[in-house]
């Protein structure tokens, strides 16, 4: 099995930071692929610069269909990963190859899972996420 290189342990680390901004128990595939825009030089340069992707965009966007509770900002819990996120992780092994996990293949596998905020952003900029992922796993 792979293992993870220090760019992917940072994306992981922050997903969970850009999931407790928003107010979610949990980090999702989209708050993974903003960690890996926001802390990734490489993906900044493959995929974010050429496709105008902007990671306090997508925040936004993910943080607009998070519901607030009440105290949840008050009192910290922790952070971890939805099943979808988990699903992701797995994923991004599997595209690593023969190679240790890096924010590539962790930002490909996030824009692998379904989701209607980042695709429509996506669409936005006239770009897929398969076309994204073709980019960052080449």
């Amino acid at each position: 099995m792979a293992g993870m290189d220090e760019s992917a342990k940072t994306v992981l680390k922050d997903a969970r930071a850009v999931a407790r901004e928003r107010g979610a128990r949990n980090a999702e595939p989209l708050d993974v692929f903003v960690a890996a825009l926001r802390t990734s030089p490489e993906v900044e340069a493959l995929v974010g610069k050429p496709h105008q992707l902007s990671w306090e965009e997508l925040a936004k966007e993910a943080a607009a269909d998070t519901p607030r509770r009440g105290l949840g900002r008050l009192l910290p819990r922790p952070v971890g990963f939805d099943d979808r996120a988990k699903a992701a992780s797995m994923r991004a092994v599997a595209l690593a190859v023969d190679s240790d996990v890096s924010a590539r293949h962790l930002a490909a596998a996030a824009l692998e899972q379904d989701d209607a905020r980042l695709n429509e952003y996506l669409v936005v900029r006239g770009t897929s996420w398969n076309r994204l992922v073709e980019i960052l796993v080449s």
